[in-house]
């Protein structure tokens, strides 16, 4: 019993420390303070680094940077004290933004998974090169035209795969569409 005591008062004194000392040690953290708004000299490092375009780091391209910031913020925490954070026009825009880049990574991280996967032979490139012999659309010789005709057949192997990908996901999707009313209107605009 005594050892279950003592655990208990060590348990809660380690607690007790660790909260006070992050009360001590994490208050004033911060290098700039707008209103409620905290940052860290690393966070706004980072910022700085991204913000400034590759200008020179220097004392007066940081002050340029951080009046920018300091108004960015004072102008955004304005707009949420008049509540438009939570209006429908700045809901929806920002549902727009998400899909878009929700819409990129996919894209991109796709894209790249499959253009590892893609490959063009020599034999591919002089079939292709043949063919535009064939139809006269070049008098050049394969070796000018080998590493451009190679660079647009992978791109199309590669839009290919990302089709191929987006059909596959389709395929296994439930859509359910009421095209007369979805084609409704489109229709009644045709006839005008």
């Amino acid at each position: 019993m005594r050892k279950l005591i003592a655990i208990t008062v060590i348990f809660l004194a380690l607690v007790a420390v660790f909260y006070l000392s992050k009360d001590y040690l994490g208050k004033d953290n911060y290098a700039i303070r707008i209103n409620q708004f905290k940052m860290s000299a690393e966070k706004f490092d980072d910022y700085f680094s991204k913000m400034s375009m590759d200008k020179d780091d220097t004392p007066q391209a940081r002050q340029g940077v951080l009046e920018a910031l300091i108004s960015k913020k004072l102008i955004l925490q304005e707009a949420e004290k008049q509540g438009l954070h939570k209006s429908e026009e700045f809901l929806d825009a920002l549902q727009h933004y998400y899909e878009q880049l929700l819409f990129k990574l996919i894209v991109d991280l796709k894209s790249k998974e499959l253009s590892s996967q893609v490959r063009v032979t020599d034999s591919e490139v002089k079939s292709r090169y043949d063919i535009m012999q064939q139809d006269s659309l070049t008098d050049k010789h394969l070796e000018e035209l080998y590493e451009q005709i190679k660079w647009q057949m992978l791109r199309e192997k590669q839009t290919q795969a990302l089709n191929d990908w987006l059909k596959s996901v389709r395929d296994q999707s439930k859509i359910d569409i009421d095209y007369d009313t979805v084609l409704k209107k489109g229709a009644e605009n045709s006839e005008q």
